[in-house]
Parts: C-alpha cells; structure tokens; sequence
C-alpha cells in the first residue's frame, strides 16, 4: 500500500483486492480540468461568434459614461478579440491595436509532463518558460486538459494552435472533437487574414491548444478541481463503492524512485552531499527532469562547486518538488497517526465552523478534521490546513469487456491514485512507472 511515501490505511482493509496495474495505455487515465464549473474539453481554436460580437463592439463608439458592472460585460466581450485590446485612461474607454498579450487557453496534453510540455510551448512560441502558468500540476501519462496562460504574439499562438489541431491522434470525439471545428479553424484563419499572416506549419506534437482568449496569468490553486475517467484493465467488480477516503498525497508526488521526500529532508538538514548523491541516482522519468538536473549537477562539480553552493543553484521547482515531497510525507504520516488514535491532535488539528478555523476539541469526527501542511525552515516551504479525509462526487461506474471504467470529480490537490484505492477496492501496482 505504497508504505514507503506513508499511505498505509483504507476504510475497507477486508474488501481490498489484488494488485492493480492501472494506466496500462496513455488513454486509460483523462484528466479534465474544471475551472469556474466549466470542464475543459476539445473546442474551437476561438470563439468566432464572441470576436465577431468584439468586433462589432470596436466598430461602435464607446459610452464613457457605463457604470462598474456595465463596463465589466464590455471587457468580458473585449477579451475575445486577439488584436485590439480595450484599456480604461482616466476614466475614458480607449481602443488600441494590440496582439501581444496575456492568453488563457485550453491545452490538451497527450502523454506529456508537465515540464515538457511548457517547454515545447516555451520554443515554438519563442518565449520564456516563466511567461507560461497553471493552475496546477496534470499526470504524465495520461490525456490531460487544463488551462494555460501565455504571454506572447497571438499570432505565434494561433498559427502553432492550427498547426496542432491537424493532427489526427489528438482527435478525441469524447473529449469534444468533431468534424466541424475543423470548418470553424478554416474559418478563423480566413477571418483574421486582414489582422495576421496565417502561416502553414507542420508540428506534429501531441498536444492541442482550443478557446484562445484574453485573460489574466494562472495562479497555482485556479481551479475547482478535476474530473477523471479511469480505465481499469482486466478488472471486473458489482462491489459496492466507498465515496470517502484518507486524503494522502499520492505516490506520484514522491517521484518515480519514491525518493523525493528523502531528498527534500537531506536539503532540510543540510546534508546536502547526500541529497546530490540521491538526485544522481535517480532514473530519467521523474517529474524533476533529472536530465537537466544531472547535468547541471555535473558541470557545477567539474567547477568545483560545494554541495551546499549546488543545492542553493538548483532550479525553484527542483528544489519545491523535493521539500514539497518532505512536507506531504509528514502530512500522510499525519494521517496515519490520527487513525490508529481514532480522534484528532488537539494540539494542531483544527474543524471548519462558520467558514473559519477552529480548534479542534477532540469531540469530533475525522471526517471533519484538518491537519495542518507543517510550516519548516525554508522560505518555499509555506503552511496550511488539508482535510484528512475527502469524498468523491459525480460518481459513474461502468463495466465492459476490456474492465471497469470509473468517472468522478476531486477537488484541487486530491489524488486520483488514492480516491481509486477506496472506490475499485484495489491496490495500485507501485511498480516503476512514467506516471
């Protein structure tokens, strides 16, 4: 039960089954990302009907004299036009030509990580990588949708956006797809003519890019969660489903090797000799890029670089991915102590009443507990409460030839792995994989 990383305890010990071997194909595992209640599926490149709406609205004279909220629905309409952009000058609507900006868009990711993928987007569209976000982390191997935003030429964007949405193995009709947005990319590109020059590539890749729009930089945590459609193999059950379970940080968190959070407390002690070791030795499919890592690691001891000097020069998200990976470590042992206690820790647990936190009383139940993320010695290292255990919802089963399907939402930083755990009644096989 993947004790090495702390998950140790399920509600129905007795109704486990065998071990599972889930993701057996990149299409076994969707993730589709729900932002502001909309899921993130296959769509147009644009919304042609909200920028001929823009359109029209820039070919208009503006009233200065709008109030707050009308002003707002103007901006709302504005947003969809990807070369004029509307700005407010003392207190004065204005119009100015503009296709450089900040775009939010739907991505579609198949098979890809997150790392790779924001650096294919960061070459194709000429960009740094720190002009692109999420609102969260998405599965290697999997389908994933999710929101993006970009700063950069729209022209760039829009013609890579093309480029992709040719590619056939991408063309999920579950996820969205249908033959007439292929007519409605045609006509975009044939819209925008008189604004860009449209531009014939040939990029294969295994992403896709849909519903381009104005908007604002992600932030980690800009999303209400995740809905899964999970295929598992082989696998036939009418077991009854549990729809709560111990929300622990899953495997994935703590890399392929499932070293991660030793890593991570070695920089904390200032073992930093140690952890360079660890990080050497880790395989090439972490999270973590440890290609890259290695290399730098190398070249910095070629120069004569001390341990300490080489930890501190580590990327911020190599070095967040460890100490992140110590944290939800503690966090799932946390959970561990809590259960075998049958109440929660008094000392620092606390309850939500009224939408605010309190402190626990050791009156209530589990289900109503959250532990805090402990705070340590490191400014990338922040706190937090997370409640211990979660449920699922939207919950649909259905079984074919091939095994079990299974549909549900999370909420944000809920692990798919570990709700699976309670709703198949299964164990995840832990063995070594791209996840």
């Amino acid at each position: 039960m993947q004790l090495s990383v702390g998950i140790k305890y399920c509600f129905h010990p007795e109704n486990m089954a065998k071990t599972i071997k889930i993701k057996e194909e990149v299409e076994d595992f969707i993730v589709q990302e729900i932002v502001e209640d909309r899921k993130c599926t296959i769509g147009p490149i644009v919304n042609l009907e909200k920028f001929y709406e823009a359109e029209k609205l820039f070919n208009t004279q503006l009233d200065d004299s709008l109030g707050k909220e009308d002003r707002r629905k103007l901006y709302d309409i504005a947003r969809y036009h990807p070369f004029k952009r509307m700005f407010t000058d003392n207190g004065k609507l204005h119009i100015k030509d503009d296709s450089t900006d900040i775009f939010v868009f739907t991505l579609l990711k198949y098979d890809y990580s997150d790392h790779s993928a924001q650096n294919l987007l960061s070459k194709r569209l000429n960009i740094p990588l720190a002009c692109i976000q999420t609102g969260g982390t998405k599965d290697k191997r999997a389908i994933t949708l999710q929101e993006v935003s970009v700063k950069c030429s729209f022209e760039a964007l829009f013609n890579y956006a093309l480029s992709l949405s040719k590619n056939s193995k991408i063309k999920f009709k579950d996820l969205g797809y249908c033959a007439e947005l292929e007519n409605l990319n045609a006509t975009a590109a044939h819209a925008f003519n008189n604004y860009m020059r449209i531009e014939t590539l040939s990029f294969q890749e295994e992403i896709g890019i849909y519903n381009i729009r104005r908007g604002s930089s992600k932030k980690l945590g800009d999303l209400s969660g995740n809905y899964f459609t999970i295929k598992v193999r082989n696998f036939f059950t009418d077991s009854p489903v549990s729809t709560k379970f111990y929300n622990y940080f899953g495997p994935q968190r703590f890399g392929n090797n499932r070293n991660n959070h030793i890593i991570g407390e070695k920089i904390l002690n200032g073992q930093y000799e140690e952890a360079i070791e660890l990080i050497l030795k880790d395989d090439a499919g972490s999270e973590t890029n440890p290609g890259t890592i290695k290399k730098f690691i190398q070249n910095m001891i070629e120069n004569y670089k001390k341990p300490k000097y080489i930890v501190e020069h580590l990327s911020r998200r190599s070095l967040m991915i460890y100490l992140h990976a110590y944290q939800s470590y503690i966090f799932n042992m946390s959970i561990n102590s809590r259960v075998e206690a049958n109440k929660p820790d008094m000392e620092c647990d606390r309850v939500l009443k009224d939408g605010e936190f309190v402190d626990a009383t050791g009156n209530e139940s589990l289900e109503e507990v959250y532990i805090p993320l402990k705070k340590m010695n490191h400014k990338l290292l922040k706190g937090g409460m997370r409640k211990m255990i979660e449920k699922i919802s939207d919950f649909e089963k259905s079984v074919d030839d091939e095994g079990t399907v299974f549909k549900f939402f999370l909420l944000k930083s809920c692990y798919a792995t570990v709700a699976l755990r309670e709703i198949a009644q299964i164990i995840e096989d832990d063995s070594k994989q791209n996840s």
